[in-house]
C-alpha cells in the first residue's frame, strides 16, 4: 500500500482449500491496495485541514478558534479559568530594523517560551490571537499564579530571546460575572490596556 511514494503497509491474502491466485485475483488485490491508498490520502488531508483549522501556522500554537472551544468547554464544565493576554512590545521595531523574517523568528521564540512555562500548569493552553498578541488559559490557577507565570515568561523571553523587547500582560479570573469566553478575554484585555 503506497501513498505519495512511501510504503505504508502490505496487503496479504491467503486462499482456503489450496486455492491458487490468478491474474484476476492479483488485479483485485491491487485495486484494494489502491483504494486503501486513496483512503490514507483522504485521512491525511482531513488531518491537515483540521490542524490548520485549530492551529496558528506561524507559531504552531492554538488559534482563536481552538481558544474559543477551550473556554467554552471549561465553562460548560463549571470551571473558572484564569486567562492571561499579552502583547509583545518592540516587534514592529525588530521588523523595521531586521526584517519580517527576524520578527517571525521572534514570534516563534515567544511561542516556545510561553509553551515551556505553561507546561508546568495542568491542562493549560497557549494561543496566538494574531499579530503580537498571545493568550494563555490556566484552568486551575489563581491570579497570583498567573502573575508568577507572567514574570517567569517575561524573564525567560528577555534572557533567551532578546532584551530589547518586552511583554505586557493582562489577566482575568473566571467567576460568575464573566460568563463567556469573550467576557473573560475582554476583562483580560482591559487589564492589559491598564497595564500599558
Amino acid at each position: 500500500v503506497m501513498y505519495e511514494g512511501v510504503m505504508w503497509g502490505e496487503l496479504w491474502a491467503s486462499g482456503a482449500d489450496r486455492r491458487c491466485f490468478g491474474p484476476d485475483d492479483v488485479r483485485l488485490l491491487e485495486a484494494i491496495a489502491a483504494q486503501i491508498s486513496v483512503a490514507i490520502g483522504k485521512a491525511e488531508l482531513f488531518s491537515e485541514v483540521s490542524r490548520y483549522a485549530y492551529q496558528d501556522p506561524l507559531t504552531r500554537l492554538a488559534n482563536r478558534r481552538r481558544l474559543d472551544d477551550c473556554l467554552r468547554a471549561l465553562r460548560e464544565g463549571e470551571g473558572h479559568p484564569t486567562l492571561l493576554v499579552c502583547d509583545l512590545d518592540g516587534l514592529k521595531e525588530v521588523n523595521d530594523r531586521e526584517g519580517h523574517t527576524a520578527g517571525d523568528a521572534l514570534l516563534r521564540g515567544v511561542a516556545d517560551v510561553l509553551s515551556d512555562v505553561a507546561s508546568a500548569f495542568r491542562a493549560s493552553l497557549v494561543a496566538r490571537l494574531g499579530g503580537e498578541g498571545f493568550c494563555v488559559v490556566l484552568p486551575a490557577a489563581s491570579l497570583s499564579e498567573a502573575e508568577r507565570f507572567a514574570h517567569a515568561a517575561s524573564g525567560q523571553i528577555a534572557r533567551e530571546l532578546r532584551n530589547d523587547v518586552s511583554v505586557c500582560w493582562g489577566a482575568a479570573a473566571g467567576d460568575s460575572e464573566t460568563r463567556t469566553g469573550d467576557e473573560l478575554i475582554a476583562a483580560a484585555d482591559a487589564a492589559l490596556l491598564e497595564a500599558k
